[in-house]
């Protein structure tokens, strides 16, 4: 049985956050997994990585990310979730966010001003 060595390769990535600086990331990958995320070489940034990209592979392959669509089965804190649709999910969101005037309470307690139940519901509804 001949087995190939597993192959090595830089791939070049632009970092997902919206900064303006938008620095370059060189991911080594292996067998199509990434296992080494730096900075490039670029002035700025001189290979280093900021605090949130530095443990993105930490993220990535963390046993506890999500990774299907989930919603709360129990009260907020008791960690208890299941598994919904793709399908599903915006009208749960969309119940949760209407229900209660949570929208209202929400932008409120964002120390946006206070706004108007009826017209902000009739914005997000339309």
């Amino acid at each position: 049985m001949d087995t190939a060595p597993p192959t090595r390769r830089i791939v070049k990535a632009a970092c997902p956050h919206d900064r303006p600086d938008t620095c370059v990331l060189d991911n080594t990958v292996e067998d199509d997994r990434a296992f080494a995320v730096r900075g490039t070489d670029m002035p700025f940034i001189a290979g280093t990585l900021c605090t949130r990209v530095a443990r993105y592979l930490d993220r990535t392959y963390s046993p506890s990310r999500i990774l299907y669509t989930m919603k709360r089965s129990d009260r907020k804190g008791e960690g208890r979730f299941e598994r919904i649709s793709r399908d599903e999910a915006p009208d749960t969101i969309t119940a949760f966010v209407f229900a209660d005037n949570m929208l209202v309470r929400v932008f409120n307690s964002r120390r946006i001003g206070r706004v108007p139940t009826q017209s902000l519901c009739r914005q997000f509804r339309a």
